[in-house]
């Protein structure tokens, strides 16, 4: 079943992300633009699913780095000045999240770098259902509260399982890097499928935001 859904009409937050999310077993996003804003709506849904990956582009926050290089200052038992700009930030609730996030599932979000996939725009995603069906998305939404709630987004999701070809076993080639999807007769869950399937061959290699330098 393919449905069809735009924030113009409704807030994809809670018609889409919410009910698919909830006791969902696993949430792989390639993102394009991330910011902390998303855990102003979808830190409760995000909490209990046991495994999240998140790709995005360089083009972070230095407030949403900050904090996150704080976490692994801490985790690694190292302080510094900037440690202490930081800790300030902890005082609003989404960095609080933020925090919470990272040091509970450590280097999750990774950040594809411009030199090997140019700057990474496309946004896709893969849910695992808690009865083992995979729900694939495409469309304009950043994994940001804005892109969830107010962008021009149509979302479009498939209930049937994605075949194995594209997810979650098959590897395309890694120079894709998740922007271009592989053409498949299932359009839109496939080809969703597909593109997160593409980073899980160098996910490891890329960045994790936590070790990503603040701009000058």
């Amino acid at each position: 079943m393919i449905r069809r859904l735009s924030s113009r009409t409704q807030r994809l937050d809670q018609s889409f992300l919410a009910e698919q999310l909830q006791g969902a077993r696993s949430y792989r996003r390639i993102a394009g633009y991330f910011t902390s804003s998303l855990f102003e709506i979808a830190h409760e849904w995000l909490e209990p699913i046991p495994v999240v990956r998140i790709v995005c582009n360089v083009d972070l926050a230095p407030e949403d780095l900050k904090v996150a290089q704080l976490r692994e200052a801490r985790m690694l038992g190292r302080w510094n000045e900037r440690s202490i700009e930081a800790e300030s930030l902890r005082n609003r609730e989404r960095y609080q999240r933020l925090d919470a996030f990272l040091a509970k599932r450590g280097q999750v979000i990774r950040v594809a770098p411009d030199s090997v996939c140019g700057f990474v725009h496309g946004k896709a995603g893969v849910i695992e259902r808690a009865d083992g069906r995979k729900v694939g998305f495409i469309g304009s939404m950043n994994e940001t509260r804005h892109g969830w709630q107010a962008g021009n987004t149509t979302t479009r999701s498939c209930g049937r399982t994605i075949p194995r070809r594209v997810f979650p076993g098959s590897r395309p080639s890694s120079s894709t890097c998740g922007t271009r999807p592989a053409r498949c007769r299932t359009p839109y869950a496939a080809r969703s499928g597909a593109a997160v399937g593409a980073t899980r061959s160098c996910f490891r290699t890329w960045t994790p935001m936590m070790r990503l330098p603040l701009p000058p």
